[in-house]
């Protein structure tokens, strides 16, 4: 209960708590009951007493017996009207406020109302059903008797009119001021004082539906007070209110007083402007004003029966108009007021908590006869009511014991109970220590008839039924969804995942077919099972559930359906409700299919093109059933397909430019500078850029690993793709075909045609005057050094057609053109330009491998155009090392081998990709092949990056958790970080070295940079040099070998690469090619058990002979050269370039003779 309707209630209720009994036998105090409420509150009985005088004497009847008979606490609660019992009834927290009761409670403390005139309020009890249906009171009937209601007249002024002047005050009639003027026989209203009469304000007269109907009957607006939509009455002094009989003339008004908020007052209103009855009509302040006015003043005065407040003027009623039903109901009051019933009205939920209370409410009836002579009793007694009513009720125990319920006698939503046993039973064969009893939840009340009467039982529910509440009169069935398979239960059971029920009132429920299951319990039809999660419904609409495994790559829930997959919705089949989107399959991430075969599904080339969800979706723009490329005129940037545009322009001119380039190449290779163990800065430069390129390719090649590497990092792969003449990320496509076998033969084409264009360039030289002319040996270098740059491209692009990945439909694709399918007319085509690449690739290893092992025996013979030609595989080497050519060409085939094997397999492929770079790293770390050290550090550190790259791969598997999805993005950050710093520093430091030495003519930083270190000056090493030499020419022969043989193999091998340094470049000529020099160490090497003491060496080129003759003395350090020269004349120009090439002009040639 609220703060504020507690105070209402100790405001306007009396608790009955008085010393006295009426009965002998009452139940003492301390064993009263009081109503408990559902929600736990306990309270009194509430009985809600009229204020007048027969509602007081049945009212306290009623308490009486409720108090000492039935074992309830009772509080009382007084209003001055039916309309404030009403509101009482409904829970109004203000009844005594009739404009603003504030009905919204949703608990009320009083229940009972007697002698209630319902009848005579049908618009506010219709208003109170109407809103408040839940908490509105009913009525049980008639208290055994009607009432009648009127204006009433003193019977002396009814005499004094008549005998006076034949003027029949109890006719309407005789009130007419147009024939009379009645005013004579009454008091005047000015003699009334204002303060025993209510303001208007305070009276029904503030009602605005009553004062409306009011002027509709009438049409008396004078009469009102219009406020907007609300009417009022209009009083002059704001206490009487008068009619138009005498509204001009207030002394000609006769008073008429009514009580309470203004019992009729709207009858009496209406009567007296109809009837031209000059009245002045008020309402009493309080009772005791509305008993004392009529008997202090000659006026009229409203009242009923029964009732004994003006027996001893024995009034005369009014006589009006004959009573019209139809005209009454509809809010005419001109006419004679009706017998009015005299009813019952209690809570309505009364029954529920005291179900006994309201039975003997029900049989509560009394004539009107004991009802005056229990008032006229009062009347004259000084005892009061209470004392008068006992002792009715002791006089007459036959009438009210009627009233009382037998104890076995049970209501609806009751049943009988054993006391003893505490069981409820079914039969009241044995009434001794039986009661009724609500029924528990559960239960249902169930009408018995014996030989007693009428009783009610609780009887359990069935099963397929349940009842949650109370007091019930029946079970409730189950609904479709549930069911229950137990008695006497409170709730149905929903039916479980897997099943449903389309049925009411049922025991079990129904099992799904084909193994199926439901979104969620309480299915209510087998149209709600769908196929399990990983399951797909392929059924039409006509068919049953089908329910097919999920095809890999495509996300399907519970309740997968393959309309739900087209359509993106899925849907109840049974309700037609939106399930949401978890219900609905989709593809996964790198997954597609098309509309019309949305269940045949394409594994993507790169996840990123395909984003997954409904069927047909590609990212960017692309096309196909895996979505392998752009549209015809469109070019993939990374993100999306743009409109090639000047795309074409582009690289129409750098195709250009590639000619041109190609065009120089023999010119820009082969400087005129002999080749030595010393490295020059543009060397440096050379090599450093070179391997940076082909780095650059071997992280192209890691791409495209079949793994999935993350967004970021496939951003990163599709730059170096350009490397691998990547047609779609370069844009190149935009001038080729839109299909992929045209595109794929176009760059299968692209070395050999340069290779081509390379050998015309040179046949068309060839008609140029000889200066303008490619010499065969320089442009052979030059197109071998072009397919060395482009040979780990050719591998790749080799490979393509054999590398075929596995949909989940059983079909497979190229992982480069997921478009083509692997064996079909597109794929045949392919292979073909692929395996006549692939033995261009292996002729060209083969070549270079044939070149590599005969160099020692051309330099032996001299064939010069065998050597210049070969220059490409060995310029770059340290002398000792000039083979590692050929094993650096083999990482291009073995990477992109490693591409064919097991595609479908990443980690396979990831293991064997992570071998091959750790073999050349090994490879590289023993050969340490490239003349300048810090070369040989940035290949180091190259490779180890690739291997790292490749190890990363393992961290890129579908099911990576979070954690290694960020280590793996954290470490591939790093090494693009570190790799772009090695070739950030290594540009740099080049770049800057060369400028210095331009600038400066030094070039120690330049030493100091290529060699990773401090270089000592010549002089330094010639004085070491000296110093050793001098210590071994004093040891003895014997002594000096033992010592050699005391040394590790490692430190012999590198003794004997300080001599090749000694011999190959102190003591050789300039002129010497620096491929002889090479061979010169190997062939000595290979003699040196012999200890020659001079050596020949011839070199033949055409018929051109040089011959030079060292003679070496072993007790010596000195040199003694003796050369010989034999010229012939030329037999070609070509000869002559050959010489030119070898030993230079022929003026340098003759200086260097005469220095030697």
């Amino acid at each position: 209960m609220s703060t504020k309707q507690r105070q209402w209630v100790l405001l306007a209720c009396v608790a009955v708590a008085r010393g006295s009994v009426c009965f002998p036998d009452a139940l003492p105090p301390e064993q009263l009951k009081q109503l408990k409420h559902p929600n736990g509150e306990e309270y009194n009985v509430g009985v809600w007493v009229s204020d007048w005088s027969a509602a007081h004497v049945v009212s306290q009847l009623a308490i009486t017996l409720i108090k000492e008979k039935l074992g309830f606490n009772v509080s009382e609660g007084k209003g001055a009207g039916t309309p404030n019992a009403v509101y009482a009834l409904t829970g109004c927290r203000s009844p005594g406020n009739l404009m603003e009761p504030q009905c919204d409670a949703d608990i009320t403390y009083f229940h009972i109302n007697l002698e209630s005139w319902v009848e005579d309020y049908p618009q506010l009890w219709m208003d109170m059903q109407s809103r408040y249906p839940l908490m509105a009171p009913k009525n049980l009937g008639l208290m055994g008797y009607h009432g009648r209601t009127s204006i009433y007249i003193p019977t002396p002024i009814l005499e004094a009119a008549y005998y006076g002047e034949g003027l029949s005050l109890g006719y309407y009639r005789g009130y007419n001021v147009t024939w009379n003027d009645p005013s004579n026989y009454f008091d005047r209203m000015s003699s009334i004082a204002q303060g025993r009469v209510k303001p208007c304000s305070k009276t029904r007269l503030t009602d605005s539906a009553i004062m409306k109907t009011y002027v509709e009957i009438t049409g008396d607006l004078d009469g009102v007070m219009i406020t907007g939509e609300q009417y009022a009455g209009n009083c002059p002094d704001e206490h009487f209110w008068i009619s138009p009989a005498c509204r001009a003339q207030h002394d000609r008004c006769i008073p008429f007083f009514t009580g309470g908020d203004g019992w009729d007052i709207e009858g009496y209103l209406q009567k007296s402007t109809s009837w031209n009855m000059p009245m002045a009509i008020a309402v009493a302040a309080s009772w005791t004003d509305y008993q004392l006015l009529p008997l202090q003043f000659k006026s009229l005065f409203y009242w009923w029966v029964p009732d004994p407040t003006f027996l001893e003027l024995v009034p005369e009623e009014v006589m009006f108009p004959p009573f019209d039903r139809l005209k009454w109901f509809a809010g005419d009051r001109r006419v004679s007021s009706p017998d009015i019933p005299i009813d019952k009205v209690v809570s309505q939920d009364l029954s529920m908590l005291a179900p006994n209370v309201e039975a003997f409410i029900q049989k509560f009836r009394i004539e009107m006869a004991s009802v005056n002579e229990i008032m006229r009793e009062t009347m004259n007694s000084e005892e009061g009511v209470e004392a008068e009513t006992c002792k009715w009720l002791r006089a007459n125990e036959k009438i009210w014991k009627s009233w009382l319920p037998d104890e076995t006698e049970c209501f609806p939503g009751f049943g009988l109970y054993d006391l003893v046993e505490q069981v409820y039973v079914h039969d009241r064969k044995e009434p001794v220590g039986k009661k009724c009893q609500a029924c528990p939840s559960g239960t249902f009340s169930s009408k018995l008839v014996d030989d007693v009467g009428v009783t009610y039982i609780c009887v359990q529910c069935p099963q397929g039924y349940s009842q949650p509440s109370g007091a019930s009169l029946s079970c409730e069935e189950c609904h479709e969804g549930k069911y229950q398979d137990q008695l006497g239960s409170r709730t149905c059971k929903p039916c479980g995942l897997s099943h449903y029920q389309d049925a009411r009132g049922q025991a079990s429920c129904k099992a799904c077919p084909n193994d199926s299951t439901t979104v969620r319990i309480g299915s209510v039809s087998f149209l709600d099972c769908g196929c399990q999660k990983g399951q797909i419904d392929v059924s039409s609409p006509e068919e049953d559930l089908v329910c097919h495994s999920c095809p890999d790559g495509l996300h399907c829930p519970v309740m997968s359906r393959t309309q739900s997959f087209l359509d993106g919705v899925a849907t109840s089949a049974s309700e037609g409700v939106d399930l949401g989107s978890d219900f609905v399959p989709a593809l996964l991430e790198g997954f597609h299919c098309t509309k019309t075969q949305p269940l045949k599904i394409f594994r993507c080339g790169k996840v990123e093109h395909c984003p997954g969800g409904a069927p047909g979706t590609c990212a960017g723009g692309r096309v196909g059933f895996a979505c392998g490329e752009c549209m015809a005129d469109f070019r993939w940037t990374g993100k999306k397909c743009e409109v090639c545009g000047e795309t074409r322009v582009v690289w129409a001119t750098a195709i250009a430019g590639i000619l041109g380039g190609l065009a120089l190449m023999p010119v820009v290779l082969l400087p005129g500078h002999t080749t030595s163990s010393k490295a020059t800065m543009i060397f440096t430069i050379t090599c450093v850029f070179g391997l940076l390129a082909h780095n650059a390719q071997s992280v192209a090649v890691i791409g495209n690993l079949n793994v999935q590497w993350p967004t970021s990092w496939s951003a990163m792969f599709e730059y170096f793709q350009i490397l691998l003449l990547d047609t779609e990320s370069t844009g190149v496509v935009c001038l080729s075909a839109i299909t992929s076998m045209p595109r794929y033969v176009a760059s299968t084409l692209f070395f050999p045609c340069a290779l081509a264009w390379m050998l015309l360039v040179y046949g068309l030289t060839r008609l140029l005057p000889r200066r303008f002319q490619w010499t065969l040996n320089k442009t052979l270098n030059a197109m071998g050094t072009l397919t060395q740059v482009g040979f780990t491209t050719m591998s790749q692009i080799a490979m393509v057609p054999w590398m075929c990945y596995s949909h989940p439909n059983g079909e497979s694709s190229l992982f480069k053109y997921p478009n083509t399918l692997c064996n079909s007319a597109e794929h045949h085509g392919m292979l073909v330009a692929g395996l006549l690449l692939f033995a261009f690739v292996l002729g060209f290893l083969a070549l270079c491998t044939y070149l590599a092992w005969t160099i020692p025996a051309k330099a032996r013979t001299g064939s010069m155009v065998h050597l210049e030609s070969a220059r490409f595989l060995v310029f770059r080497f340290r002398l000792d090392r000039w083979w590692y050519g050929v094993p650096l060409l083999l990482k291009g085939p073995a990477m992109s081998i490693v591409m064919v094997v097991a595609t479908d397999h990443p980690r396979v492929q990831n293991f064997l990709l992570l071998a091959v770079l750790e073999l050349f790293l090994i490879l590289g770390c023993l050969a340490w092949p490239w003349k300048v050290p810090a070369v040989n550090t940035l290949d180091v550190q190259g490779s180890l990056c690739l291997v790292l790259f490749a190890v990363l791969g393992f961290f890129c598997s579908p099911s990576r958790t979070e954690t290694e999805s960020n280590f793996a993005d954290v470490s591939a950050a790093t090494l693009l970080v570190y790799m772009a710093l090695v070739v950030l520093v290594a540009g740099s430091l080049s770049c800057l070295s060369f400028l210095w030495r331009l600038l400066t003519g030094e070039d120690q930083w330049i030493q100091r940079f290529m060699n990773l270190g401090w270089t000592p000056t010549p002089a330094e090493v010639v004085q070491e040099l000296k110093r050793v030499s001098d210590r071994v020419l004093m040891t003895e022969g014997g002594q000096l070998q033992q010592r050699v043989g005391e040394m590790v193999g490692g430190d012999l091998q590198r003794i004997m690469y300080c001599i090749d340094l000694i011999d190959v470049d102190l003591f050789h000529s300039e002129s010497q090619l620096g491929l002889q020099r090479i061979m010169s160490s190997i062939m000595r090497r290979s003699s040196l058990a012999e200890a020659p003491e001079s050596g020949t060496k011839s070199l033949h080129d055409g018929d051109e002979k040089v011959t030079e003759s060292l003679e070496v003395s072993p007790a010596t350090t000195g040199i003694k050269v003796e050369v010989a020269e034999e010229r012939a004349a030329p037999q070609s120009d070509l000869d002559s370039e050959v010489q030119e090439t070898i030993f230079g002009p022929f003026e340098e040639r003759a200086l260097v003779k005469e220095e030697l």
